[in-house]
């Protein structure tokens, strides 16, 4: 059954709420929790680049709403309700060594994000505090408490994502005991 055309309208203009309306609750949660994300990186941690993302996700969550509208009831019955978007999960997360792709490149951005917003937070402050007043005095404490709560989460960012770039070690065949089971059989 197709939904009212207003409410639908109404509904995409919300990211998420769309999908929602529509019946579609884990891909709006996603869209919802992706553009709540963006927001709120870009302003805790300072980093204002990833404001240009959010009309990206807005657009995507509009018009994804309305293809859901309009789909046929078997592409309908093909889509599947998912956290990751239907067209994603089958031309992305398909790929080989997808997980092992998609962890190293989320390491990367991660570790990227973290480091420019530990440069643009706090080491950026600091050296123009320092050039601007060459005196010795405490001004630079309280650039440092400052910046404390955005230096804790830049370095967690960073840490999580060495952490994925560097992945599990690899099992040797020499690491794997083969079971051969109980020795005490009578």
């Amino acid at each position: 059954m197709r939904k009212n055309i207003l409410f639908t309208f109404i509904f995409a203009c919300v990211p998420g709420a769309g999908q929602m309306y529509l019946g579609y609750r884990k891909q709006g949660v996603s869209m919802m929790l992706l553009l709540l994300s963006l927001i709120s990186l870009a302003s805790a941690l300072r980093i204002d680049f990833l404001m240009f993302f959010l009309p990206v996700v807005w657009f995507y969550s509009f018009f994804d709403t309305f293809s859901i509208r309009n789909a046929s009831a078997e592409e309908l019955a093909a889509r599947v309700d998912c956290f990751v978007p239907d067209n994603l999960q089958n031309k992305v997360l398909s790929l080989p060594n997808c997980s092992k792709n998609f962890k190293k490149a989320s390491g990367l951005v991660l570790v990227s994000v973290g480091a420019f917003s530990l440069y643009n937070s706090f080491v950026m402050p600091i050296v123009g505090n320092i050039l601007e007043h060459i005196e010795l005095d405490l001004w630079w404490l309280w650039d440092i408490f400052n910046s404390l709560p955005t230096v804790l989460v830049s370095f967690l960012i960073i840490i999580v994502g060495i952490y994925m770039l560097r992945g599990r070690p690899v099992k040797n065949a020499d690491d794997v005991v083969e079971y051969k089971g109980d020795s005490n059989n009578d």
